[in-house]
C-alpha cells in the first residue's frame, strides 16, 4: 500500500476534501509529519536506501530510527565503513545495532552514517489516525467542529496533544521511545 495521498483524503471524507484542491495536499502534509513526529520516525511506506545520521552511543549498542528494518544498507562510523554483512548484529525489530565482537560504538556526536531499507508497507492504523486527525484540523483554525449548547456555539479547542486517545493508541505500537 503506498503512502496516504488525496484521494485517500477525499475518500475518507466522503469528498468534503477534494483530492484536487492545494489545501487538502497541505493538511495532508501536516497531520503526516504531526504522525511521524509523535512515532520517532517515518513508519510508512518502506523506504530504500533512506540515508540516516546519528550521534555515536559510545555503548555497545546503537539505536536506529527505525522499528521496522529491511535491510541495513551501508554504515560509516567515524568516516570508515562497516561491513555490515560480517561485523554487526541487528535485533529482530531492526531498531539495534551491536558490534559482533563486542566492542563500544563511538560517542562522538554526529559520527554514524548509513542507508536503510526499512517501513511498513500496510499500516492501516498509523493511517488511520493520520485521517483522523486531518479530518478534525480540517475543519477550521481550531481543529474541531463548533459545539452548541441551545443558541450559543463556541469553538472546540480541544487539548495541546493533536491526536485523541484512540489515535494515540493506534500510533504507540509505531513509536520509538526514548531512553532515559
Amino acid at each position: 500500500m503506498p503512502e496516504l495521498n488525496a484521494s485517500d483524503v477525499s475518500s475518507y471524507t466522503g469528498g468534503r476534501l477534494a483530492a484536487d484542491s492545494p489545501a487538502t495536499g497541505r493538511l495532508l502534509g501536516m497531520a503526516l509529519e504531526a504522525a511521524r513526529n509523535y512515532c520517532r520516525w517515518h513508519v510508512a511506506p518502506v523506504r530504500t536506501a533512506d540515508p540516516f545520521k546519528l550521534d555515536g552511543s559510545g555503548g555497545r549498542v546503537l539505536l536506529l530510527p527505525t522499528l521496522a528494518l529491511q535491510t541495513l544498507d551501508s554504515l560509516l562510523e567515524d568516516g570508515a565503513a562497516v561491513d555490515v554483512q560480517t561485523v554487526l548484529r541487528v535485533s529482530d525489530d531492526g531498531h539495534r545495532v551491536a558490534k559482533r565482537s563486542g566492542a563500544f560504538w563511538t560517542a562522538e556526536i554526529g559520527a554514524i552514517e548509513g542507508t536503510m531499507t526499512h517501513g511498513i508497507e500496510t499500516c492501516y492504523g498509523f493511517d488511520e489516525a493520520v485521517l483522523g486527525l486531518l479530518d478534525r484540523i480540517s475543519y477550521g483554525p481550531t481543529g474541531g467542529r463548533a459545539r452548541a449548547i441551545g443558541p450559543i456555539q463556541y469553538a472546540d479547542d480541544g487539548p495541546a496533544d493533536p491526536f485523541t486517545g484512540q489515535e494515540r493508541a493506534l500510533l504507540d505500537p509505531y513509536r520509538i521511545e526514548l531512553l532515559a
